[in-house]
């Protein structure tokens, strides 16, 4: 038992106690073969049931002794980000006119967690600003006050690195829905930067670009660089 206590140093007494309550239960059904293959079976086939139903309790079950498996990166926090039209093959009006090129962006804040459908993440944001350039090359900078309301319907993380996202955004024109998916850039594991796709969804407003997202320094810093 000295070895054991000697081998958990650095942990707390509650984890300590858990980790000796969990190591007893192993001891007892080790000296019950029947009941421990019994308990196994029983175990295997709910996993497999919940798999067949779309649901993983593994990962969250195994972080509450400390064990994650799946996506390594926290996308939580707070969020600029700016979307960039594609207008190559779709036209774009804002406001009544024809446009050659538009962006909008503003600020977000995310909540990333694990569930039994895997690891999760919600977003609640403000579309703050718009830039585009009209037909004859003039650009223009508009700020949104109040600022328009977004969030997320469906947030995933599909792997390390990826995630996927649906959306809708109350404007004054009315909700538009959307789509996309993206890649996050983490520095040292913490997430800094994300870039994907949009797709903002028809009959309303459809539009199709870039999305990047730069973790905030600070409550000021609201912009991006190269912004005009």
């Amino acid at each position: 038992m000295d070895l054991w206590h000697n081998e958990l140093g650095g942990t707390t007494p509650t984890e300590v106690h858990m980790i000796e309550r969990l190591r007893a239960i192993i001891d007892w059904l080790l000296a019950r073969p029947l009941v421990f293959v019994f308990g196994l079976l029983v175990i295997i086939v709910a996993y497999v049931g919940a798999r067949w139903a779309g649901s993983d309790f593994l990962p969250p079950a195994l972080k509450l002794i400390g064990i994650e498996i799946g996506p390594k990166v926290d996308i939580s926090g707070e969020w600029k980000y700016r979307c960039t039209g594609d207008l190559s093959f779709l036209p774009y009006e804002y406001e009544g006119q024809k446009v050659k090129a538009y962006q909008h962006g503003g600020t977000c804040k995310i909540d990333e967690k694990w569930t039994n459908f895997g690891v999760e993440w919600t977003l609640f944001g403000m579309r703050r600003w718009v830039n585009y350039t009209s037909l004859d090359g003039t650009k223009h900078r508009d700020s949104i006050d109040p600022p328009f309301i977004w969030q997320t319907e469906w947030g995933a993380i599909t792997g390390d690195h990826a995630l996927r996202f649906t959306y809708n955004i109350n404007t004054k024109d009315g909700i538009i829905t959307g789509y996309g998916w993206g890649t996050v850039s983490p520095n040292s594991g913490v997430a800094e930067k994300i870039d994907g796709i949009f797709y903002q969804l028809p009959p309303h407003k459809p539009l199709y670009g870039t999305i990047e997202f730069l973790k905030m320094k600070n409550p000021n810093d609201v912009s991006f660089d190269d912004s005009p």
